[in-house]
């Protein structure tokens, strides 16, 4: 693939300068040479001013187009110029210091012109026509980086060199304090630009790839696609980010390649004559999600629970994938891996297929069964208001054979302890929004309780009607989730690594409150919204009533009112967190104020109110 040429000549100077920029710097610590030294830190501004220019000329580009493989080569090239303006910011650093410390005899020697080397050598790469040959040059570059961080890591342990690093005060070290200082410098510096370099190495195969990827994730998913697949890859195979979670975890689906390079799309850009500015349409959450599920498929979104992911591109035209692909945590990965797996023991089809597990130290690869459909949050955006109400019952239905299958007599630990839940979310509550972490008030003889002591009391009351029986329930049951194929009317769960025994009325509250907060004002949707709540809660009622559940309904309020609560910290618009909020503090002083036994509660309807 080709880059603009005032990208590449500019982007090319850079890389000249910035292996002068380390052979100067290797040349003062290693042979105290001041010329050398003088030279890299008048040369400092002009790597700043190239970095600068490169820069610049990515979001010139950026503006004349919003084609993905366009935005990934400029990211990846902006990133290389920052990365390299960081490098020469560092090679000065090094030098300040051995001015101040000259003759090091410790740290002086071919073993620090090696690693200086290293990074040359590896740099240069950058300056051979590595965008024709980016797969190679990515990976070897990477290589190198990954050699050296190693080595020096295991450097400084044998020499225990972080242990023997003694605070600088002026006048007092000795050269052998002075020597120890130096070389705990000299090896962190080291490591930083080593750490630089593998960053270069990710954005070459960022630039392959059309997607931004770490090595550790490119080699996760290699190592979880079939050994054909392997070699094939970068020629037949193609990667599509899809989401990543705040915990880290990465998603990507795996498409047929279809000749989406940077080459195509500059051409395409090239013959248009409008070049005003565009911007990629972000799903967030107000726009209307009716096309085929694509980057919302076999994720996470907005879960109720400790993680969201981001919004990404609604891209109507995302090809169909062949696989899913996840890494990030192994404890994670490994726990969803079996509930997979469980859940097709139970119920064949209802949840993707494992294809592929891969351990690699302290992160895992998963590769799963893509799963053809709509996202539940797809089919409220959509005018078919028929439709939503056979996907309702379906999904209703599935619901109940789950239940009814898996019933067995609850163990303590399985009640879902609802206002345990809100409490220990509620510091990440009152970090978005401290207003709701207000004391008591006293109003004449009224006292209006803190939400705390709201929380208190409610979970005094949930430990007397506790349920009698649990079910396997799916542990993040948000409308994003659940994929409904309207051709053959079947409801398929995603992102199942919560499931567990438990009481079913957790999933209906997490699903129930994830329908409402859509952050959408449409009538017609909110209409739409205001339905789903109660066909839940009727069916919920009807299977309630055949288990003889006498505490389902203020359960259920409890479940409402913790959901409600706890989705506040997702939400900065404060109209709409406080409108989840009094709903979830109506609901608890509702419970309260009812006289017990609680199998008397009704919950309120006008909570139903989407």
């Amino acid at each position: 693939m080709e880059l603009p040429n005032t990208i590449t000549e500019n982007l090319r100077f850079l890389t000249i300068e910035i292996c002068n920029q380390l052979n100067r710097a290797c040349a003062c610590i290693t042979a105290s040479d001041t010329q050398e030294a003088a030279a890299a830190l008048d040369k400092y501004d002009y790597i700043v001013n190239l970095s600068t220019i490169v820069q610049n000329h990515c979001v010139e580009e950026l503006s004349r187009s919003n084609k993905k493989p366009i935005i990934v080569a400029m990211g990846c090239v902006f990133n290389m110029a920052a990365c390299f303006n960081r490098i020469g910011s560092a090679a000065v650093k090094m030098i300040h210091h051995f001015q101040d410390y000259p003759g090091a005899e410790l740290v002086a020697g071919k073993k620090t012109a090696r690693y200086f080397l290293t990074l040359i050598d590896a740099i240069k790469l950058l300056d051979t026509g590595f965008v024709n040959k980016s797969r190679d040059v990515g990976h070897n570059i990477c290589d190198r980086a990954d050699a050296m961080v190693i080595e020096l890591d295991d450097l400084a342990a044998s020499e225990q060199l972080r242990e023997s690093h003694t605070n600088d005060i002026e006048g007092v070290l000795t050269i052998a304090e002075k020597n120890a200082k130096s070389k705990y410098f000299l090896v962190f510096m080291l490591e930083q630009l080593a750490h630089e370099l593998l960053v270069l190495g990710e954005a070459v195969l960022s630039l392959e790839n059309a997607e931004f990827m770490t090595i550790r994730q490119l080699r996760a998913l290699n190592s979880t696609l079939p050994a054909v697949a392997n070699e094939a890859f970068f020629g037949g195979l193609a990667i599509e980010k899809i989401g990543e979670t705040r915990s880290g975890c990465f998603i990507s689906g795996i498409t047929e390649d279809k000749n989406r390079g940077l080459n195509k799309a500059l051409d395409h850009d090239a013959a248009d004559n409008n070049h005003t500015a565009k911007n990629p349409a972000v799903n967030n959450g107000t726009a209307n999600n009716s096309s085929e599920v694509n980057a919302e498929n076999n994720t996470v979104h907005s879960s109720d629970q400790d993680e969201q992911v981001e919004p990404q591109p609604d891209n109507a035209d995302s090809p169909e994938y062949l696989a899913i692909f996840k890494e990030g945590k192994k404890e994670k990965l490994k726990v969803e891996k079996k509930q997979f797996e469980a859940w097709n023991e139970l119920f064949p089809g209802m949840a993707p297929k494992v294809i592929a597990y891969k351990k690699q130290g302290k992160t895992a690869a998963l590769l799963v069964e893509y799963v053809k459909g709509k996202t539940f949050e797809q089919l409220l955006f959509a005018a078919n208001q028929d439709a939503l109400k056979i996907a309702v019952t379906n999904i209703c239905q599935t619901l109940d054979k789950v239940w009814v299958q898996t019933q067995r007599e609850a163990e303590p630990e399985q009640a879902a302890s609802f206002m345990k839940q809100l409490n220990k979310r509620l510091r990440a509550v009152t970090r978005i929004h401290p207003e709701y972490d207000a004391s008591a008030v006293q109003i004449g003889r009224q006292t209006i309780p803190s939400l705390r002591q709201l929380i208190e009391r409610c979970n005094q009351l949930e430990d007397t009607i506790r349920p009698t029986f649990s079910v396997f329930t799916h542990g993040d049951f948000n409308i994003d989730n659940i994929i409904y194929d309207s051709n053959d009317g079947r409801p398929r769960f995603i992102d199942l690594h919560r499931s567990k025994y438990g009481d079913y009325l957790q999933d209906i509250s997490v699903f129930m409150v994830s329908n409402f907060r859509v952050q959408v004002v449409d009538p017609d949707i909110r209409n739409n919204i205001s339905r789903v709540l109660q066909s839940l809660y009727q069916f919920v009622c009807q299977f309630a009533e055949k288990q003889q559940d006498l505490t389902m309904q203020a359960r259920l309020a409890l479940g409402l009112a913790r959901s409600y609560i706890t989705s506040t910290r997702f939400v900065l618009d404060d109209g709409f967190a406080n409108e989840m909020f009094f709903r979830g503090r109506y609901l608890m002083e509702k419970i309260v104020e009812t006289p017990e036994p609680l199998t008397h509660f009704v919950l309120p309807q006008e909570i139903l109110r989407g």
